[in-house]
């Protein structure tokens, strides 16, 4: 079957797409999206939490318009990650942040808090997370 590649807009505050939404933009099936990751032509991240049955894969939308456009999106993993996180000077970030920015649902950021994945407190209803603690995560789940 003939696939073809559909020009999807993102949230600007989302820096990580599922690998369907990858598949979608790229025109290409599920098993290619995965192999580009693996290989290393797409930034991607392994996001389930510890008592998840199946791999949750979150790609870096700039790595996807990188490999559209044949260029590499970033040559530094630690500018890779600073641009997912996001440029900011501030120390938290509240949970809904990080689940938009990760497109996972807010309750996955929850588990990563309790396994000890992330540092966060709550502050009144709010889970605030340390922006320096997604530096580790994100670096420790990378695949290569």
């Amino acid at each position: 079957m003939r696939q073809i590649r559909l020009a999807l807009p993102v949230a600007q505050a989302t820096t990580l797409v599922t690998v369907d939404t990858a598949r979608a933009a790229l025109g290409v099936d599920a098993e290619t999206v995965t192999g580009l990751c693996e290989s290393g032509q797409l930034v991607a991240f392994e996001l389930q939490t510890a008592t998840a049955a199946r791999r949750e894969i979150r790609i870096w939308v700039d790595s996807i318009r990188g490999h559209i456009d044949g260029i590499r999106a970033a040559a530094d993993p630690a500018e890779e990650i600073e641009a997912i996180i996001g440029h900011t000077a501030a120390e938290w970030i509240a949970c809904t942040q990080v689940a938009q920015r990760f497109c996972v649902h807010r309750r996955s950021v929850y588990r990563w808090t309790d396994e000890g994945d992330l540092d966060a407190h709550l502050v009144g209803r709010v889970l605030q997370v340390r922006r320096s603690s997604l530096v580790p995560f994100l670096n420790g789940r990378r695949i290569r």
